[in-house]
């Protein structure tokens, strides 16, 4: 089944992560706001922004190419940011996910660094697409 998560319960399951994304989506910064306008014209890839998946809540994902981005701006050198990275990625890692960190600097400009990071993301998702 398409967009099914590979782990024990539904996503319904996860309600506080459903709620949090909820609230994140009308919260996202300048950065995450720049990197969806882009990633929406990406054509035949279905991104989601905020997108809960399992018990956290990612910048983007791409379900069908099990690809999740984060967009990493200062906050995420403090510890207990950084352990909570860890954490998800781990998570994120162990049901089947990949992991893209994109700096801040690289949305901002034309946005060509970040967008080269996705697409080289992509091709490896699915070499043959």
């Amino acid at each position: 089944m398409r967009g099914a998560v590979p782990v024990a319960g539904r996503q319904r399951d996860f309600t506080k992560a459903n709620a949090r994304a909820k609230r994140l989506r009308r919260l996202m910064t300048p950065a995450e706001k720049r990197l969806w306008a882009r990633l929406q014209d990406v054509a035949g890839w279905h991104f989601r922004k905020q997108s809960p998946v399992g018990p956290y809540v990612f910048d983007f994902v791409e379900m069908s190419a099990r690809l999740i981005i984060e967009v990493d701006g200062g906050v995420h050198d403090l510890v207990p940011v950084k352990v909570r990275d860890e954490a998800k990625e781990t998570w994120a890692v162990a049901n089947g996910f990949r992991i893209l960190r994109i700096p801040n600097a690289y949305v901002f400009g034309t946005g060509e660094p970040a967008m080269e990071l996705v697409m080289g993301a992509l091709r490896e998702a699915q070499p043959g697409r």
